[in-house]
């Protein structure tokens, strides 16, 4: 797959992840609809699926794009009504096909009870297939015979597997509160996000990099004291340069570079200043429909409007044709 923005590219094959990141989880959305419709749908320079299986394919197929859906829609940075009611449609259709699924959550204990189940079934149809040979039986019906045996076989280990099986854990319980969780106090999930607190395992991590990897925690603990004495003074410097005028060229050039402030501007009407913190780099902003687009918040010009329309011209001869 060729690099894009916002695309990263694991360099293990999927399957040998023994956790994945959020990184790669992500990585993992934008594709996995596609990558499992091509793989799943019949080839003609493939083998031929049984009956069972392309129904098993249709069911993944039809599973796939809710639960794809419910999480894009969760990373929503602004949601509205219509937003949150989708985000609960297509969690009540992921509940309805999830249970193609079931078995791949198989353990230890249930995968050696099918692994026995098989075996007895084996066992049973070899016994029948000698008893067959010896009563003369024709090749025809010996070869329908065996393609039953064998769907009865699989029928038997998938229901054997599934058996104990289900999907009460937390982490499919807890997508049942997110539409609730937007509703009730606004914005977005992206607050709960873990990599807000990994993030600060990054000092750390750095430390002991630049250790012998050894004696590593004393190490550890005297590089990021270090760091976090580093970063005061620099704290203190910078308020020594604003209050001080001589100082902010003295210490030009010496402090590091640091993300500011970004001032998003509109050209057209009266001037209308946006700050954003963060790393996101817009230069310009031309008119509403822009920053929408750009930041993925929903209804956007229609809000403003109608803010504009209550609360601003609400005195005037038309104050919906003065919001427009």
């Amino acid at each position: 797959m060729a690099p894009y923005p916002g695309n990263y590219v694991s360099r293990k094959s999927y399957w040998l992840l023994s956790q994945v990141s959020g990184k790669e989880m992500r990585s993992i959305l934008m594709v996995i609809l596609g990558v499992c419709t091509a793989s799943l749908r019949r080839k003609t320079n493939a083998v031929r699926p049984t009956a069972g299986q392309e129904q098993d394919f249709r069911k993944a197929i039809t599973c796939m794009p809710y639960l794809t859906d419910f999480v894009l829609l969760s990373q929503y940075r602004s949601h509205t009504d219509s937003t949150t009611r989708y985000m609960e449609e297509y969690l009540q259709q992921f509940h309805k096909t999830k249970d193609m699924f079931l078995r791949y959550r198989a353990g230890k204990v249930a995968k050696a009870k099918a692994d026995m189940v098989s075996k007895k079934l084996n066992a049973e149809t070899t016994a029948r297939r000698c008893e067959e040979k010896a009563n003369g039986r024709m090749a025809s019906q010996k070869a329908r015979g065996l393609v039953k045996d064998r769907e009865e076989c699989t029928s038997l280990v998938n229901q054997t597997l599934v058996e104990d099986l289900h999907f009460n854990f937390p982490k499919i319980c807890l997508l049942m509160h997110w539409s609730n969780q937007i509703s009730q106090y606004g914005s977005s999930l992206l607050q709960f996000s873990t990599e807000i607190c990994e993030a600060l395992h990054k000092a750390l991590k750095e430390a002991y990099r630049r250790s012998n990897h050894i004696d590593c925690i004393p190490q550890i603990i005297q590089g990021y004291s270090r760091a976090h004495s580093i970063a005061v003074k620099e704290l203190e410097i910078e308020a020594w340069a604003v209050e001080i005028p001589d100082m902010k060229e003295r210490v030009k050039g010496i402090l590091r570079p640091k993300w500011t402030n970004i001032v998003l501007i509109v050209k057209e009407g009266p001037r209308m200043f946006m700050t954003l913190r963060g790393k996101q780099s817009i230069k310009e902003i031309y008119n509403i429909t822009h920053i929408a687009e750009a930041f993925m918040i929903l209804d956007l010009v229609r809000h403003v409007k109608h803010f504009l329309e209550w609360n601003v011209y609400q005195a005037g001869v038309d104050p919906q044709s003065d919001a427009e």
